[in-house]
């Protein structure tokens, strides 16, 4: 709006991919068949996401109380990924799961990536160079976890178990916390030629 104050706002799009591989423990509750931490037990899983399209934005604004100085702040919106997802299931190697088998492998992910917040000063002693201090603060603590939710996912043949017996909805935990950090940086430009 005037020379001192500029003020922008940005529209993001997080597209892509996502793999995990988690190794979960099959065993009921209150040690049913066995201790909970009886590795027979233990099945490994691998969450192949796809595709991911989350929308985000930002906003930001720049002050320039002096020509050799500038001021900025900025924010980013967090981003919620709500995406399709195929399971893989390495089943236990408990003799209860001999004659068992996986039946559908289609789920959905959906886990919140961070808002984050940049504030930082510019100074530009002379033409050619510019120094900037930022600190940036990243709200990672929104990301506790990752939720699957199984679409008609079953185990089919469990031993002394209903067949098919259905998967529930499952939480990987993230117990992700908040990052700070101060950045320091430089830009110099250095003539050659006519640029």
């Amino acid at each position: 709006p005037v020379d001192w104050f500029r003020i922008g706002a940005g529209f993001q799009l997080l597209v892509g991919t996502f793999t995990s591989t988690v190794v979960m423990n099959a065993n009921p509750m209150d040690r049913l068949l066995a201790p909970p931490e009886d590795p027979a037990y233990d099945g490994l899983s691998r969450v192949s996401v796809s595709p991911i399209v989350a929308p985000s934005g930002n906003v930001g604004v720049t002050i320039v109380p002096e020509t050799h100085v500038r001021i900025g702040v900025s924010g980013q919106l967090p981003t919620h990924v709500s995406a399709p997802a195929t399971l893989e299931v390495k089943l236990p190697s408990a003799p209860v799961f001999n004659n068992a088998k996986q039946v559908g492998d289609q789920a959905n992910v959906t886990f919140d990536l961070p808002p984050i917040f940049r504030a930082g000063v510019e100074v530009r002693p002379v033409d050619r160079l510019r120094i900037e201090l930022a600190y940036v603060l990243e709200f990672w603590s929104v990301h506790q976890s990752i939720a699957l939710t199984p679409n008609n996912l079953a185990i089919d043949g469990i031993t002394g178990f209903p067949s098919p017996y259905k998967v529930n909805p499952i939480t990987i935990p993230r117990d992700f916390q908040d990052s700070h950090s101060i950045r320091l940086g430089g830009e110099l430009g250095m003539p050659v030629g006519g640029y």
